[in-house]
């Protein structure tokens, strides 16, 4: 799956992290650029809800929910 990101002006410290429902942290990735793309294999990803936060610093710049199906 390929993860496409835009962010505007300071583009330093972040990152695109993914939780699953209960908040858990299952993968991050360091981004870098005004946009990129990350790729992230969803084979061996359990069936259920996950968001997906681009964060800069602390700060969400967008979060957006992810279903995986069986």
């Amino acid at each position: 799956m390929s993860i496409l990101y835009t962010m505007a002006g300071n583009t330093g410290n972040a990152k695109l992290v993914v939780r699953d429902i209960q908040g858990r942290l299952v993968q991050e990735f360091t981004v870098g650029g005004e946009q990129g793309q990350v790729q992230w294999a969803l084979q061996r990803m359990a069936p259920g809800v996950y968001t997906i936060a681009l964060l800069q610093g602390d700060r969400p710049l967008s979060v957006e929910r992810l279903v995986v199906q069986p």
